[in-house]
């Protein structure tokens, strides 16, 4: 159950990371039956270019089969918290439109790119500190330091 925790967090993370040029490569294809369902998810609530990110993600973790020896730290609470913030500005993304048919836009759209470089900072931070947590140590060898003395 560990290492589905551990993958879904490193997939989410790298959907959301991927999540804009995946929204333009959504536009750019021709609709295909591919893209069909991804579009049906949007009437739940779930946006379909992180869902197709969260699947290309899923995939290349896969196929690539990254050893699922990252121990838990400080970079899946980065991600932890990219995944709450992300969630908590879907809802309020959703509240803005709401706001927005009956205001003319009062609520400034820099609040909205300051939220997404938040997230995309707790993003990042997090996969470079589980990835700097899979790096191996550092290993000194006796021999060099006794070689280094004479």
């Amino acid at each position: 159950m560990e290492k589905i925790i551990k993958l879904t967090l490193l997939a989410t993370s790298l959907s959301m990371m991927m999540l804009y040029p995946i929204g333009n490569l959504i536009i750019i294809l021709p609709s295909t039956p591919l893209l069909y369902p991804l579009n049906y998810l949007q009437t739940l609530g779930i946006d379909a270019n992180f869902v197709l990110g969260f699947l290309i993600a899923i995939i290349f973790l896969k196929i690539l089969s990254i050893p699922q020896r990252y121990p838990f730290g400080m970079g899946f609470i980065f991600l932890i918290l990219g995944l709450f913030s992300y969630i908590a500005f879907q809802v309020y993304k959703f509240e803005i439109s709401l706001y927005a048919f009956n205001h003319r836009n009062e609520n400034p759209y820099n609040i909205k790119y300051l939220i997404e470089f938040i997230i995309f900072l707790f993003n990042f931070i997090g996969l470079i500190l589980v990835y700097r947590s899979n790096l191996p140590k550092s290993i000194e060898l006796e021999c060099q330091q006794q070689i280094t003395n004479e």
